[in-house]
């Protein structure tokens, strides 16, 4: 047996580091913008457009490295965005106006999006030959590296460093552990079908599509409310108020870490099921609490109920019967980040004409739809794992 768990071994190795540098990287950049805004001397909303820029980028290109994957396999294509992100992360920190900094933006944007779906795919071909749940500790290590990044970027930042060459270190870093992945990488299985036609989610992704919107939704919101819901509403200190997204965080990578086994004892379906339930009850006790130290609670059950949810989400995708994986991944991921862009500027709406508590029901209802439709809309044969 040695001779073939070893490359499965190194090869898991290879998918962890690619994920966690995907996360580490962009938590980095994440750290840097209120520099870079400075520097620019714009307001939100330059910024704001700027960073939508971004989005727009990471939509365009799921879609299309979906394509790619079918065409010529997850592993060559993995290794090509990899290299893309290392070398547009580089980019937006020098960017010398608003209008470049929104250009190099929709670069980096491309980037990070296109190497998540290409490293899903690849994820999903190790899962495969591995015959067990792996996807929700890849996950993990996306998730690990956020925080970790955080931190990194933060202690950077207060050492002065400037955003620019900060992460054009970074890039080099990572363009170094890329090219002692590639090897590992050219031997991953994962051919593609030569199937080459864009794929919008057809009736058997239908569910899982929805899923994925309704779990970003939720998802975008956590970054971009819990924070402001614990100060304006529960009067927390800053300190306290950035402790929601925080236990929200950490409760998402434990979760990821820890989810595999549930995964494959239970199937996809119970667990997309019950961490729909948990995040409900997670965004009720929210809701409801007089208190910081309650609400913070309540952020970090959503975060355990959204942990595994998303990895499943992949895994059912990678399994289609009617188009290849990558197609797949990428037509449900590309949907799902409809979410991630829309929600937040929804619970802003409904909060400017009712109240934040009333917005963050947006997240509640979501959650029940997650819990609903895994109730009633997984196919029968893809509840196992």
């Amino acid at each position: 047996m040695p001779t073939s768990s070893t490359p499965l071994s190194r090869e898991r190795l290879v998918v962890a580091l690619l994920f966690f540098l995907n996360g580490f990287g962009f938590a980095n950049w994440a750290t840097r913008i209120p520099d870079v805004q400075r520097r620019l001397a714009i307001g939100e909303a330059e910024l704001g457009l700027a960073l939508l820029a971004a989005a727009a980028g990471s939509i365009v290109a799921m879609p299309l490295v979906g394509v790619a994957v079918s065409r010529w396999g997850a592993a060559p294509v993995t290794r090509a965005l990899a290299i893309a992100f290392c070398l547009t992360l580089m980019l937006p920190a020098a960017a010398p106006d608003p209008l470049a900094l929104a250009g190099l933006l929709a670069l980096f944007g491309a980037g990070i999006g296109g190497m998540d779906v290409a490293m899903n795919a690849l994820a999903a071909d190790h899962e495969a030959r591995a015959q067990r749940s792996t996807m929700a500790f890849f996950h993990g290590m996306y998730s690990l590296g956020g925080l970790l990044g955080a931190v990194a970027g933060g202690v950077v930042a207060a050492q002065a460093w400037s955003p620019a060459i900060h992460l054009v270190v970074l890039g080099v870093v990572g363009l170094v552990v890329v090219a002692a992945c590639a090897s590992s990488l050219s031997a991953a299985a994962g051919a593609g079908r030569r199937e080459q036609r864009l794929a919008w989610p057809n009736r058997e992704l239908a569910v899982v599509a929805v899923v994925a919107f309704c779990l970003l939704l939720g998802e975008g919101a956590m970054a971009d409310w819990s924070a402001l819901y614990l100060a304006k509403v529960l009067e927390a200190t800053p300190g306290v108020a950035a402790s929601g997204f925080a236990a929200y965080s950490m409760f998402v990578a434990l979760g990821r870490f820890t989810g595999d086994r549930f995964i494959q004892r239970l199937g996809p379906a119970a667990v997309v099921r019950w961490g729909g339930a948990l995040a409900a009850f997670g965004m009720a006790v929210v809701i409801a609490a007089g208190s910081a130290p309650v609400a913070i609670l309540g952020f970090a059950l959503v975060g355990a109920g959204y942990s595994c949810i998303f990895p499943c989400l992949v895994s059912t995708a990678a399994r289609s019967v009617t188009m290849p994986s990558g197609t797949a991944i990428a037509a449900v991921a590309t949907f799902g980040y409809g979410g991630f862009l829309l929600g937040p500027p929804a619970i802003g709406f409904v909060a400017e004409f009712g109240s934040l508590r009333l917005g963050l029901g947006v997240v509640a209802a979501s959650a029940v739809a997650v819990l609903v439709l895994g109730a009633v809309g997984f196919r029968r044969d893809t509840s196992k794992g």
